[in-house]
């Protein structure tokens, strides 16, 4: 007779757990960093190149205006003054809270072809499947 015991309790194996899922969070971060910047809107490609992976597992998006470029709205501040002068007075002034205007932007597509609003939403329904591939076969490789 052939006795197998296995025991789960060690801190090895936790170990190897956790060593593998970071490891695996680092690979689809930055994964999910490359497909969202296939559609960022770009005139200068200031934000994609400041776009970074954070402590390994966070994806950011740097800058005030990101969420008004994912969202395809202009920001104004509290008295509805824009970025560009208008005939009521100049731009909105320093230090002006902003929110988003009822007014879309006009997103060019000269710089980065694939570029639209709303494109962190875009970028997962293109690629859902294909993250979560990338982040089993990660998870196991690293076992």
């Amino acid at each position: 007779m052939i006795y197998v015991r296995v025991d789960y309790s060690g801190d090895e194996l936790a170990a190897g757990i956790r060593k593998a899922s970071r490891a695996a969070e680092t690979i689809l971060a930055t994964q999910v960093l490359k497909d969202v910047r296939k559609l960022m809107p770009a005139r200068t490609k200031s934000l994609i190149n400041r776009s970074h992976v954070e402590k390994g597992r966070v994806v950011v998006i740097p800058g005030p205006y990101a969420r008004y470029l994912d969202a395809g709205k202009v920001m104004a501040d509290e008295r509805g003054r824009g970025p560009f002068p208008t005939p009521d007075g100049p731009r909105y002034r320093r230090g002006a809270v902003l929110h988003a205007s009822e007014k879309d932007l006009v997103i060019s597509t000269a710089v980065n072809p694939w570029a639209t609003s709303h494109f962190v939403d875009a970028a997962f329904a293109l690629n859902e499947k294909r993250w979560r591939e990338i982040a089993e076969k990660a998870v196991q490789n690293g076992l």
